[in-house]
């Protein structure tokens, strides 16, 4: 899971990807949810699915009352064939 930019302006839309595999091959098909946690404790959602490649590439705009800060990203999935939730976390600041 990454963002296009560690830094990012009030306006901006940070790009997330998050890249599933099954094993070594691409896990397509599977349900994305990504939770956002703002500086503030207030939280968005974001939902994608992957694609034949295994990655989900979800949009989060950062409107022009963005609180600064550090906003926390989670990810979460479970595929078909999986039984178990998967997850990972990266971060961005909004300065």
């Amino acid at each position: 899971m990454s963002t296009n930019s560690s830094n990012y302006s009030v306006g901006q839309t940070a790009t997330i990807t998050v890249t599933l595999l099954s094993g070594s091959s691409p896990d397509g098909g599977a349900s994305v949810t990504v939770s956002i946690t703002k500086p503030n404790g207030n939280k968005a959602s974001l939902s994608g699915t992957t694609g034949t490649n295994g990655t989900a590439v979800l949009t989060y705009r950062l409107g022009r009352k963005a609180a600064l800060g550090t906003y926390l990203v989670q990810a979460t999935t479970s595929s078909t064939g999986n039984a178990a939730t998967i997850g990972a976390s990266t971060s961005f600041v909004v300065q």
